[in-house]
């Protein structure tokens, strides 16, 4: 909750009916890399492109349901029962049911501290009870800014990292 103080309060994050983010993108140990872009609506419209280089990939959400174009250009309606959980856990964290005490959707704890950048920062858990992913996030101790976040899944680990953050508007 602190962190999301930090970043304008819960309410202005509430409000904020549109997002748009662009970063890099590296695949660690497969020479690939490239970029990413993105555009989300609350509470799950979403659609990224990611290029990397010698592909590209474009998927998303409509509200409705999750899809993919792949790099053949075939659209694929996500309806397997892993991105029907996938989806259900997008939705729960758009109506920020991680934030409520005794969610029975999820369960965070605080880890303890380690270092990020040379940061000193807060370790907290998140897990769900839909499927095995597990999220750990680091915040760092004095402003709360998400500094690093690692999301295991079955199909491999994410780790990003978030840095550049600005005073837009409070």
């Amino acid at each position: 909750q602190k962190h999301y103080e930090a970043v304008g309060g819960i309410e202005r994050i509430k409000a904020q009916e549109t997002r748009h983010s662009q970063g890099t993108i590296e695949i660690e140990g497969t020479g690939f890399g490239g970029t990413f872009e993105e555009w989300r609506q609350r509470p799950i419209k979403i659609r990224q492109d990611v290029d990397l280089t010698v592909f590209k990939l474009t998927e998303g959400d409509n509200g409705e349901f999750s899809w993919r174009v792949d790099q053949h250009g075939r659209l694929q309606i996500m309806r397997d029962e892993k991105s029907l959980k996938q989806r259900k856990i997008k939705m729960l964290l758009a109506e920020f049911d991680h934030l409520s005490k005794g969610s029975p959707n999820f369960d965070l704890s605080l880890e303890g501290m380690e270092k990020v950048n040379e940061r000193d920062c807060y370790v907290v858990q998140m897990a769900n009870t839909i499927n095995e992913d597990l999220t750990t996030s680091y915040y760092d101790k004095s402003s709360f800014h998400l500094l690093k976040a690692v999301v295991k899944k079955s199909t491999g680990e994410t780790h990003t990292l978030y840095y550049d953050y600005r005073d837009v508007d409070g």
